[in-house]
């Protein structure tokens, strides 16, 4: 009896399981028609939009095309007007000009007949003035004649003093200035004599002491000659001391070189060994990598595809905005429907709103379902174990999976021995590197000791050769 209660629970729990399956299946239904609907008045509203706004770009369209001929129209009255208005200038300005040339004309006349007049009584005026002036000079011509003789000779023989006395006071003067560049020129000259001198006394000085010093040079010249032979003799022995030190230290390092080459022979090995294995390993997380980026990329895809969206909805709905407030003018009437129309659409917006609420409400009490569902579910598993637990007939159940659990431990274990040994290898790894590079820094080592050795090889040939 017992057994069979139990058999009946479950089979209550598996039709209540069964019937709150097709519960949330409904749900999900639900939800995606009312999504794809929503979708669809979405989808209708923005082609509403857009045919709305391909109507108002065509009658901005024809009101541009209406201005443009109004334009046209206006602009060849303008330039009629300016060529009847250019005409009438030329008219009045050809006018005045013949009237201005007439008066020029007449007062032209005029005073070249003031002219004529004028010059007639100045001509009578100068034959008077001149015969008057005639008349004085020759009054007082004979009054004056005597007395002009008298001034003349006067004034002639006071310029021939005058110049007598000029002469002479240049001769004089040139008689002092010769002299003076004379003696200037005798001071110079005995000035640059005693210069010379003094210049040829020094170069003497000069030349004694240079010979001096170029004696002394060669003095020590011989004396550093034969401290360099005797330094020569003590360099060459000890040379010969250190090329035997090297020649023994070359053989020292070919046997260690050979032996490192041997050990990072087989370092070498075993770190490909070990680069194989961490290729793998790479490239098990590479495709895993791979797969991860493949999930997140179609996400952040349908992600940009809801968002453009968004924005073609936005930017239909700015345009309609900004051609509606350019157009408003011309097209009242269009605007107050367009207003009307986007009333119905935030209308239509709270609306969708509301029901994405509702749909979240809805969301919310299928979470809830599916929360007491777990619950039941976990009631059922108790009460499923309280059965294997009190039923004998579970019992052998029971025991493999005890077995299962402990065969699970030990592949656990193990993983976990595996993952030590990975560290081990790791650790191992890490050292034989770190060997390696001791080794790579003994060959370099070693290398530039051959080549400081090779250097003082080629030293010893070089001063053999000068020896």
């Amino acid at each position: 009896p017992h057994s069979a209660d139990l058999v009946s629970k479950l089979a209550y729990c598996e039709a209540k399981v069964a019937s709150l399956h097709r519960e949330l299946e409904d749900c999900e239904q639900r939800w995606q028609q009312r999504l794809v609907d929503a979708k669809l008045q979405a989808d209708a509203e923005h082609e509403r939009m857009e045919v709305q706004c391909r109507r108002l770009q065509l009658d901005l369209d024809k009101v541009t095309a209406l201005r443009d001929g109004e334009r046209k129209s206006f602009e060849e009255r303008k330039i009629q007007a300016e060529a009847n208005q250019d005409r009438e200038r030329e008219r009045v300005r050809f006018e005045e000009r013949r009237k201005v040339e007439r008066d020029i004309d007449q007062l032209r006349e005029q005073h070249e007949i003031k002219i004529e007049d004028l010059k007639r009584e100045h001509a009578r005026a100068l034959e008077i003035a001149r015969q008057e002036v005639d008349w004085e000079a020759d009054s007082r011509r004979k009054a004056m004649s005597g007395q002009q003789v008298l001034e003349r000779l006067m004034d002639k023989v006071q310029g021939s003093a005058d110049k007598v006395a000029r002469m002479s006071q240049r001769m004089e003067s040139q008689k002092g200035l010769e002299s003076d560049m004379r003696e200037k020129q005798l001071e110079a000259r005995e000035k640059e004599v005693r210069e010379l001198q003094a210049s040829l006394a020094a170069q003497t000085k000069q030349v004694e002491e240079q010979r001096k010093h170029c004696t002394e040079l060669v003095r020590q010249l011989k004396d550093s000659q034969h401290g360099d032979r005797s330094g020569l003799d003590g360099d060459r022995e000890r040379l010969e001391a250190e090329r035997k030190q090297l020649s023994d230290l070359q053989r020292s390092l070919r046997d260690t070189e050979r032996n490192s080459r041997d050990q990072l022979k087989q370092a070498w090995a075993q770190l490909d060994i070990a680069r194989r294995e961490f290729e793998k390993e790479q490239m098990n997380l590479d495709w895993r990598r791979t797969d991860l980026d493949q999930k997140e990329l179609r996400v952040e895809q349908e992600e940009k595809r809801l968002q453009g969206a968004h924005e073609q909805v936005e930017t239909a709905r700015q345009n309609a905005l900004t051609r509606i407030r350019e157009s408003e003018a011309t097209v009242a009437n269009e605007r107050r429907c367009l207003l009307n129309d986007l009333e119905m659409f935030e209308e239509k917006r709270r609306i969708l709103k509301e029901e994405v609420q509702k749909l979240e409400i809805d969301r919310r009490a299928l979470d809830e379902d599916r929360q007491n569902f777990d619950a039941s579910v976990q009631n059922v598993g108790a009460m499923a174990a309280d059965v294997q637990r009190r039923s004998e007939d579970l019992r052998a159940v029971h025991e493999q999976a005890c077995e299962a659990k402990i065969e699970m431990e030990a592949i656990r274990a193990c993983i976990h021995e595996d993952r030590l040994a990975q560290n081990d290898e790791l650790e191992r790894l890490k050292v034989v590197q770190a060997f390696v590079e001791q080794q790579r820094l003994a060959l370099l080592h070693t290398e530039n000791n051959h080549l400081r050795v090779r250097g003082a090889q080629d030293l010893d040939v070089l001063l053999g050769a000068h020896g």
